[in-house]
């Protein structure tokens, strides 16, 4: 159990000096290291600093995970609409270079789609819930696949 903690500590000095060369992967893996205590103490409120400072690199699992945080209040105040606004950021990624974020950028549709059904920050709109459902689908999100079979969105099924 010693040598794993050392060897958390050895990771998140190396992830700090990546962060320093502005290496966009590494802030989230310094936000992952707060958000979990792996290597440092657990301080969710840093791992939001550092997630933000991925997401305005444009780094895309920083920009979920930012997501994330103002979605359920970690490290943060909740805000539907903060987090409403990142997820409509990456949903907005189109083209051939987004094609390998498709990840990314299913699981950010298929949140969206989950704020349509469950009210959150936004009238609760089925419609709008199955198309982002759909459209994370295409992304080959499974979740999505998955949400479409809920008998609330038979109507919208053909």
């Amino acid at each position: 159990a010693y040598q794993e903690l050392s060897d958390f500590k050895k990771a998140f000095n190396c992830f700090k000096k990546a962060a320093a060369m502005n290496y966009d992967e590494a802030f989230v893996k310094m936000g992952d290291a707060y958000m979990n205590g792996l290597g440092v103490k657990r301080n969710p409120a840093m791992a939001f600093r550092w997630y933000r400072k991925g997401a305005d690199m444009g780094e895309i699992n920083a920009t979920l995970k930012l997501a994330d945080c103002y979605k359920h209040g970690t490290g943060c105040k909740a805000d539907y609409s903060k987090a409403m606004e990142q997820y409509l950021y990456l949903a907005e990624r189109t083209g051939r270079y987004w094609q390998r974020y498709a990840d990314g950028i299913g699981t950010a549709l298929y949140e969206i789609g989950n704020m349509y059904l469950k009210g959150l920050g936004v009238e609760v709109d089925l419609r709008k819930a199955y198309d982002y459902f759909k459209l994370a689908a295409s992304h080959y999100n499974r979740a999505a696949e998955n949400a479409l079979n809920n008998k609330k969105f038979r109507d919208f099924q053909r």
